[in-house]
């Protein structure tokens, strides 16, 4: 059984390394990099119209690829660097950061996107942690470089979890990571004691 497991998983590997030189031609972005510009073309949104969310002006997911290929210039044609810009925009829809269509136009969808309120907030506080699992345990593990990998695993998910909206799961999942801290605090402090 295990065997099959670790066939499959090795066969998954295949495909996702087969998916990625198919698409990559030359040097692209990593996903974080992608992320963190994408906040960055957000936050300058937010500050070129500090207006009343009433008054935003909606921007078009053109507008964003513009962004990226004036300011990056590894961004280029790489397939697989606008397939990851794609799947950021969606999880800033479901995450509530952004909402498709343009405020006051009952009739707009795609390509238009809206910040709204909530996105907003984050990006001004700049608490994009909820909405980047990744940048979150990054910055976890600046802070706590010997931190365990198992409450590593828990608190990602956790964060992940609570970007999409799943708060129970969210909660359960920070509740295993606290206890594993909890559980290696304890044995520290028995064997500082025998």
């Amino acid at each position: 059984m295990f065997r099959k497991l670790f066939d499959i998983f090795c066969g998954l590997d295949m495909v996702i390394n087969n998916f990625q030189n198919t698409y990559r031609k030359g040097i692209g972005m990593e996903r974080q990099d992608i992320r963190n510009a994408l906040w960055q073309f957000l936050q300058d949104k937010i500050n070129q119209q500090n207006k009343p969310f009433h008054q935003i002006k909606s921007f078009t997911r053109g507008s964003i690829f513009d962004y990226f290929q004036k300011n990056f210039t590894d961004w280029g044609e790489d397939k697989l660097n606008k397939i990851i810009l794609w799947e950021e925009i969606h999880f800033l829809v479901t995450a509530n950061v952004l909402f498709i269509g343009d405020f006051g136009d009952t009739n707009s969808g795609t390509p238009w996107y809206t910040i709204t309120e909530f996105g907003k907030e984050c990006i001004r506080n700049s608490n994009i942690l909820p909405f980047d699992p990744d940048g979150y345990i990054g910055k976890i593990r600046q802070q706590i470089p010997n931190i365990d990998p198992i409450v590593l695993d828990y608190l990602h998910e956790a964060v992940a979890c609570y970007g999409r909206q799943l708060l129970l799961s969210s909660t359960i999942t920070l509740g295993t990571a606290s206890e594993k801290c909890i559980i290696l605090l304890i044995d520290t402090f028995a064997e500082a004691i025998t």
